[in-house]
């Protein structure tokens, strides 16, 4: 028999204090009497619960200890394993999402659980498979039921955490399918609790443990940094959000091409976003990058990010970077008699350079633009391209 939470055993202490109150002996108080013939029966109930003598039947006594043994077998969830070929077909799951890489755990959430996933490695038996699978965007099988230990180290050594958010529902479907026919199946999760929530309710076949872990969910972090022409003129929009559960303050950098651009401080409240725009960079600017940071942590980055400058569990997020869409100079050839909005239309797009020839002059050996624009006229054979 396996208890999936040995932890609870710990209150078994109940059970010896409920068998030392039946076997304390009560404090009665000092009388002189002239006899003691009348107070014989008093003094055989006095000698009866003199401590550590041997008790007699009690219900309640026994009513009490079934309740605390029940209650500890709840607690501890004692399960069995059956079937013919495995003592147990465990289904380990990795919350692989970017939250994992905190740090508030050493030397981060990810690594630690890593760590307690070795341990189930480490205790299997030779009867015993398991089944890794990663939880991000997308659920990954990292291998499928193995017994072979030496694999499902290697296996959860390569594992990595990446980018993205835990998708809680594909995995649970996954994860449903996998133990629909596995009667001794025991699911156990390592999370943060930081996962996508759930559309659709899924019901498993098999008992699931969830190992929380993580102590700290103070965040904030530039979940959007992108730029965006307007004629010459280039605007950058940052958005920080703020995961914890109290308001920060921080300071928000913004670097162009490796130089220092712009600070700026903000204070964000807890749970919401907060948006910060610029305009007027330098218009040959190519690269974007934002920070958060404080002064000590600048020295770790490289030029040409934006930069938060208050310290948490996750550095991972304080940085954002973006390249700067080039204009590239396009050649496009206008086949038309004449159409003046057409051409002012088309001159207003940066990067473009406008060629125009009637349609009488056009021929199959002006074939080296980017764009042909046949205005009112159509040629016997299409050119190559756009």
């Amino acid at each position: 028999m396996q208890l999936l939470n040995p932890a609870a055993l710990g209150f078994a202490f109940i059970i010896p204090l409920i068998i030392a109150l039946y076997l304390l002996k009560p404090r009665y108080q000092e009388i002189m009497v002239s006899s003691t013939y009348l107070w014989e029966q008093v003094l055989q109930d006095m000698e009866a619960s003199t401590p550590w003598q041997r008790l007699r039947k009690n219900l309640l006594l026994i009513l009490q200890l079934l309740a605390a043994l029940l209650l500890l077998s709840a607690l501890s969830r004692p399960w069995l394993a059956g079937g013919n070929n495995t003592d147990r077909n465990l289904f380990v799951v990795l919350d692989c999402s970017a939250s994992m890489l905190a740090s508030d755990i050493q030397p981060s959430r990810f690594a630690e659980a890593q760590r307690q996933a070795g341990q189930l490695i480490d205790g299997m038996s030779s009867r015993d498979q398991m089944t890794l699978i990663a939880m991000g965007d997308q659920p990954k099988i990292l291998l499928a039921a193995s017994h072979d230990q030496l694999r499902l180290r290697q296996a959860l050594h390569e594992a990595r955490a990446g980018n993205g958010a835990a998708a809680l529902e594909p995995v649970l479907s996954l994860l449903a399918s996998l133990s629909e026919n596995s009667p001794n199946g025991v699911v156990i999760m390592f999370t943060d609790g930081r996962t996508l929530p759930l559309k659709n309710e899924l019901v498993l076949n098999c008992p699931l443990e969830i190992r929380r872990l993580g102590k700290s969910s103070d965040n904030l972090a530039i979940s959007n940094l992108a730029t965006r022409r307007e004629g010459s003129k280039i605007y950058t929009l940052a958005r920080v959000e703020n995961y914890g559960e109290q308001d920060a303050a921080s300071d928000i950098e913004l670097w162009a091409d490796g130089k220092l651009f712009d600070a700026r401080q903000l204070s964000v409240k807890a749970h919401e976003s907060q948006e910060v725009i610029w305009s007027e960079l330098p218009s040959g600017t190519q690269t974007i990058a934002a920070y958060i940071a404080n002064e000590s942590e600048q020295q770790k980055y490289p030029k040409g990010e934006a930069r938060l400058g208050s310290p948490d569990y996750l550095p991972t997020d304080n940085r954002a970077f973006a390249v700067v869409d080039k204009i590239a100079e396009q050649r496009v050839l206008l086949v038309s008699q004449g159409n003046i909005f057409l051409e002012k239309a088309l001159q207003t797009k940066p990067g473009l350079k406008l060629f125009k020839t009637p349609g009488k002059s056009y021929g199959p050996a002006m074939n080296d633009y980017d764009l042909y624009i046949f205005d009112a006229y159509l040629p016997d054979r299409l050119p190559p391209g756009s």
